[in-house]
């Protein structure tokens, strides 16, 4: 409210709005033309400082004079505006202070709070300015006094609790789409509201007639539903609705309330409607905190999925570069063996003119760095083809496999083994031997469970060449558990 157009144009709607509750609350007056216990003007007052701020206190100062100035004349009328302005200004304050300002409906300790800073003590500063006021300008007895004082006490506590939360609510907070099947709920709440004030109050149609029995109790489960199902903004809306059909009871000499004077009788509505006001809005407010909570819990949640997925993507992208770089490693590795390989080969080959020793030797080198079986085949004069060399990752197993070879020696117009390749001069590779391969090389039921028992898993035969001429083949297995040899293995041997 900067704009001083706007101001001004607010303190005028404020001053004329506090004007008319006012003048329409002093009709319920009954000990005291001053004094009444349904005083509206308290809970409009709060309101528009809580929402707007404190520079609207010349709005209530002006409305609260000329409402009073009727009945009480201009001093003590300035005296009673004074009170009033003071107990907006103080309600305001603490609310601020303790129960969260215009968020005070959002959580139940809050709601207390607002009650008691407001309510209570906001109540007390306006009542014992009034009553004093009237006192001094001598309208008032000492004797009233405690009695007028009380009255207008629960006036400001019962518009408090009831006028102001509803206009703080449907002013300051922003009102959610009700979807079809909430809407069919608050029409039949509606219908159960209006039931209930009927048979409590008597109005509008008086369906239960004159009877005494305790009807107020009608009202805590249509209420309880209220706060559990339709939140704060429309339970307020409930608690007007029934305190202006219980005022239009109440008066008309209807319901639980209308017993003895009509001041009484206005208290002990304002007390039971204060009791229902306050218990509905702790209640409602609990409920939409739980509720807020659970839409955080699950925002959060939500955001710890978001959170364990993306760490999940990470690890799995920090995982695959790992195997990459043990892959790399492995390679990098197994290069550095193989240059190493031909190098104590190169130097093997030229260490010993016996090409027997040279070839054992060499046969013993490869295992294992090349696998867990290496033997040399050399092509003979007449065609065949000798064993010259064996070597095995278990010398102990040297007997079995040279028995292999002896008892059940390869055909020489097998398509696999070194025959093939000394026949052709082309390597060969198998990367897994399967045990059909078994079963089609085998050469009796005995020979396939003697090859099976030495669980050949790999294989690859390369031809022994020099300056052109195929001289031998060079064999080399490994085990199950073992190596699987690929191009890379083929080209170093």
């Amino acid at each position: 409210m900067r704009r001083p157009a706007v101001y001004t144009t607010a303190l005028i709607v404020l001053a004329l709005v506090y004007f008319l509750t006012g003048r329409a609350s002093l009709l319920t007056a009954y000990s005291n033309p001053s004094i009444t216990a349904a005083w509206a003007p308290a809970g409009i007052a709060l309101a528009a400082i809580v929402i707007a701020g404190y520079r609207l206190w010349p709005a209530i100062l002006v409305g609260a004079f000329f409402t009073y100035s009727d009945t009480t004349g201009g001093g003590v009328a300035l005296g009673i505006a004074v009170g009033n302005t003071l107990a907006a200004l103080i309600g305001a304050g603490l609310v601020a202070r303790f129960a969260n300002g215009r968020n005070a409906f959002r959580r139940a300790r809050d709601v207390l709070l607002w009650t008691v800073c407001a309510g209570l003590i906001g109540g007390a500063v306006s009542a014992s300015i009034q009553v004093l006021s009237l006192l001094a300008g001598g309208q008032v007895a000492w004797p009233q006094a405690p009695d007028l004082w009380f009255t207008r006490w629960m006036g400001n506590i019962g518009s408090v609790t009831l006028l102001a939360p509803a206009i703080v609510l449907w002013w300051a907070r922003p009102a959610a789409r009700w979807s079809r099947r909430q809407l069919l709920e608050g029409l039949a709440f509606m219908a159960a509201l209006l039931l209930a004030i009927d048979i409590v109050f008597g109005v509008p149609f008086d369906l239960a007639g004159d009877h005494h029995y305790p009807r107020a109790f009608f009202f805590f489960p249509v209420m309880a539903w209220a706060a559990f199902r339709l939140g704060s903004r429309a339970t307020t809306a409930m608690l007007l609705l029934v305190a202006g059909f219980s005022l239009w009871g109440t008066l008309a000499g209807k319901g639980p309330f209308a017993e003895g004077a009509p001041n009484d009788a206005l208290l002990l509505l304002q007390t039971f409607l204060v009791t229902t006001a306050g218990t509905t809005l702790v209640v409602s407010a609990a409920v939409d905190e739980r509720r807020r909570a659970q839409r955080q819990v699950g925002v959060l949640n939500a955001e710890l999925q978001q959170r364990v997925s993306e760490r999940t993507a990470a690890l799995a992208r920090s995982e695959t570069l790992l195997a990459e770089a043990r892959e790399l490693r492995s390679r990098a590795e197994a290069d550095e063996e193989r240059a190493r390989f031909l190098a104590e080969s190169g130097s093997l080959l030229a260490a010993s003119l016996d090409y027997g020793i040279t070839l054992d030797s060499l046969a013993r080198l490869a295992v294992p760095r090349m696998g867990d079986w290496c033997s040399i085949q050399l092509l003979k004069e007449d065609g065949g083809v000798e064993q010259i060399a064996l070597a095995h990752v278990h010398p102990e197993k040297i007997g079995e496999v040279q028995a292999l070879s002896e008892r059940w020696p390869q055909d020489p117009r097998s398509t696999y083994g070194f025959h093939e390749v000394i026949r052709t001069g082309k390597p060969q590779l198998v990367a897994r031997i399967t045990d059909e391969m078994l079963v089609q090389s085998a050469q009796s039921d005995e020979h396939l469970a003697f090859v099976r028992s030495l669980r050949l898993h790999s294989f690859m035969v390369v031809p022994l060449i020099a300056r052109g001429r195929t001289l031998g083949a060079m064999t080399f297995i490994t085990m199950t558990g073992g190596r699987v040899y690929d191009d890379a293995d083929l080209a170093l041997a």
